[in-house]
């Protein structure tokens, strides 16, 4: 855990502080062109979209170690779940219910999920919130953005910007199961408008479970130029990892025995003896290039322009036992005389890809009005292989053998315009409006030699309008109506062909309804809000996974979120504070069909038609009934920090039936953070900080999947689960040195 929530109060002033910032002279800091770039998809404090700020000092609170779906993991709505176990290593979160293909990521402006998975691999990124400016987190539809993925919550980042004086910063933080992190920092301030920052890290652990190590690697590096009217920013991202493969879970009957196993990559010898392959890894690397020019003709109006590259590379690795040539479009091997049908194999499936955008926006404000437009262009183009890299039985199998290769492309263009206009003293009327086109060419075979030729066509009109009322200085009531649309993956394309539907698979609608009321005051914040999410053809997980951890999904006709969601702060006195969160919900497929798969026996598994099951009014898969979060921290000194946090999540289902022998238990966990403030004659500040996380040695699992086979025979169903137990007590140990 490890994160303060952020004082309700701060946040609305962080908020009026970036608009005023916007308003004032290019000249007077380069960190505006920070701000400007990323307004036209954040929010201010009058917005009636929902949400939620992390602000640098709130993230620094947080160990460094952790990736982002943790760090945030206490602001409402949100639910964090991890594979290895802990927050270092493959993380994900949900906000509302909504998967991670469904929250629109932008970093500085620019849209961070993948194209085709329209997922964020947070690994990707490692260290990201140690160069973190601020980090705002929408509920809802949220405001638009380009890319894939805003159609239930958003998550937009922005990047540090420069300091006034030059500095240096070195972080170093040790904790349990072997997690180490190094980072230095360095920068020379505005130095008569040229301003560079460089930032690297590198990080490494052994996970709870067996093979969930990780060893990341980041940098980032930024340059600044200011001139007269004009202003100019450059960043590099990079971002490497190899982590050991753990999407698979583990089995209730193994967990029974070990709550640390997993087992991917194991084998068996000739004896019968148990082994693992050492070298079953997600080796990735990502890249991200930022070019951005602002100019500023005079002070009420802004014009940002940013060119942006992001190349990824990378394979998963597996080691495969007994598996048929013929899975391979390879032909029966003869060995000394002998016809092999089968052999041990180590397979890798590589990807590469190239994303490319352009985007450009406008920010005008004029007395009571507030204008935004913007254009948003991009182009990504991937390539998917496999190659087998060792084969036990080969009599010709030529070196790398490429079995499948499948290529895509994908173009999508996004048109917006916002507008913000206060009347009558006290009344902010809101409207947002966005067209978005997209056209995706997916072509080649797939590992199963399954054609994945399709080619897709969408044209989206997403309106968002709202209104706030501003009365007695302190209370603030909001109503909103949003619309978004969202395309299938990758990922549903492929799924659907191989079921044999891929005409069934439709793109999904929400209306989104909220209302808020808002209560600030210094010593004193409360807000409470209401939600109506109505879906149509939404895509729902099933509980099953692909065969390389992504999660598949079906249409569903009719579905809704509803729920109510409430925070406070009180500062009691000047050393105590309190946070804290609730949200309470339901989440409902009001006619729901399932698709089982259906074999003749358990001996041959030779496929039959799938089965039809029905269900009225079943709860969605990993949408929890209740979540909260407590936080209690106190300054009993005026360099010492003491801070207790709790995180709960109640029941949730891992597939869309409601059986109970399918979901996981509510759980909650608390945390303890405690930080004091070094004086060292020379450095400027230096912080240790203490973080224990699952303080009560919860054994809690956060996350699971389901499948599920039937037999023509009768025979009785067959049910595969893999569980993600998380690490008991833990704790990190972190020093972070100024100069």
């Amino acid at each position: 855990m490890g994160v303060v929530l952020t004082p309700l109060w701060l946040a609305a002033q962080t908020q009026q502080t970036q608009q005023n910032q916007v308003q004032q002279s290019i000249t007077q800091s380069v960190l505006v062109l920070d701000s400007v770039v990323v307004s036209a998809v954040t929010v201010g404090a009058k917005s009636p979209i929902a949400h939620t700020q992390l602000n640098r000092s709130d993230l620094e609170k947080s160990p460094s170690t952790t990736l982002l779906p943790v760090v945030i993991a206490l602001t409402p709505g949100v639910v964090s779940f991890t594979e290895n176990g802990t927050g270092v290593g493959n993380s994900y979160l949900r906000i509302r219910g909504s998967d991670a293909t469904r929250i629109g990521v932008t970093l500085n402006g620019i849209p961070l999920n993948d194209a085709e998975s329209q997922e964020v691999f947070w690994v990707n990124l490692p260290a990201l919130s140690g160069f973190l400016e601020r980090v705002q987190v929408q509920r809802g539809v949220g405001s638009s953005v380009a890319g894939p993925g805003a159609f239930g919550g958003g998550l937009h980042i922005q990047t540090v910007g420069a300091t006034g004086e030059a500095y240096g910063q070195v972080d170093i933080s040790m904790g349990s199961y072997q997690t180490y992190m190094t980072a230095i920092g360095v920068g020379t301030g505005n130095r008569k408008g040229l301003s560079l920052d460089l930032r690297y890290a590198h990080t490494q652990t052994q996970g709870y479970i067996r093979n969930g190590y990780a060893d990341m690697h980041s940098l980032f590096a930024r340059a600044a130029y200011i001139s007269g009217k004009h202003a100019f920013r450059l960043n590099w991202i990079w971002g490497t990892h190899v982590t050991g493969i753990t999407w698979e879970g583990v089995s209730p009957e193994m967990m029974a025995e070990d709550r640390r196993s997993n087992p991917s990559g194991a084998y068996f010898d000739e004896g019968g003896n148990l082994h693992y392959y050492d070298n079953e890894v997600d080796d990735y690397t990502q890249s991200h290039l930022q070019a951005s020019w602002l100019f500023c003709p005079y002070p009420r109006l802004n014009w940002t322009t940013t060119l942006n590259y992001t190349l990824g590379d990378g394979f998963y690795e597996n080691y495969k036992q007994d598996r048929k040539f013929s899975t391979y479009g390879l032909p029966d091997q003869e060995i000394n005389t002998a016809i092999i049908k089968r052999s041990n194999m180590i397979q890798r499936a590589l990807m590469g890809n190239d994303y490319y955008v352009l985007s450009s926006m406008a920010d005008f404000r004029e007395e009571n009005w507030r204008i935004l437009g913007g254009f948003s262009g991009s182009i990504y183009q991937g390539t998917h292989f496999g190659n087998l890299v060792w084969v036990m039985y080969n009599q010709n199998i030529p070196a790398n053998y490429e079995w499948y290769r499948n290529h895509s492309k994908k173009q999508d263009v996004s048109l917006f315009l916002k507008a913000e206009y206060t009347f009558l003293g006290s009344l902010t009327a809101f409207a947002d409006l966005q067209y978005r086109a997209i056209n995706y060419h997916l072509k080649g075979p797939d590992k199963d030699f399954a054609l994945l030729d399709q080619d897709s066509q969408y044209r989206f009109f997403n309106p968002k309008i709202g209104i706030n009322w501003s009365f007695l200085s302190d209370h603030q009531l909001n109503v909103g109506f949003f619309v978004g649309h969202k395309e299938p993956s990758r990922s549903d394309y492929k799924e659907a062909v191989k079921a044999g539907r891929p005409y069934d698979l439709l793109p999904e609608r929400m209306f989104d309804w909220e209302f808020a009321y808002r209560y600030h005051r210094r010593s004193a914040q409360v807000e409470m809000t209401l939600y109506y999410m109505d879906y149509k053809d939404q895509l729902v997980p099933t509980g099953k996974l692909t065969d390389v951890g992504y999660v598949v999904k079906e249409n569903v006709t009719s579905s809704y979120r509803a729920g109510v969601e409430l925070a406070a702060a009180w500062q009691l006195f000047n050393f105590l504070r309190l946070d804290g969160n609730i949200c309470l919900s339901r989440n409902k497929i009001k006619d729901y069909t399932a698709w089982v798969d259906h074999y003749d026996n358990p001996l041959y598994w030779t496929p039959l038609p799938q089965l039809q099951e029905h269900y009225q009014n079943v709860s969605l898969a990993y949408s929890p009934e209740c979540t909260g979060a407590l936080m209690i921290e106190t300054k009993p000194w005026k360099e010492t920090a003491i801070a207790v946090v709790a995180k709960y999540v109640d029941k949730q289902f891992y597939d869309n039936t409601g059986n109970s022998t399918r979901a996981l238990p509510a759980y909650w966990t608390g945390g303890l953070r405690c930080s004091q403030q070094l004086n060292f004659k020379g450095i400027s500040k230096a912080t240790l900080s203490l973080f224990v996380d699952n303080l009560c040695n919860k054994k809690y699992i956060d996350n699971a999947w389901v499948y599920r086979a039937t037999f023509a025979d009768g025979s009785p169903e067959s049910i595969e689960t893999g569980l993600f137990p998380q690490a008991e007590i833990n704790y990190t140990v972190s020093l972070s040195i100024k100069f």
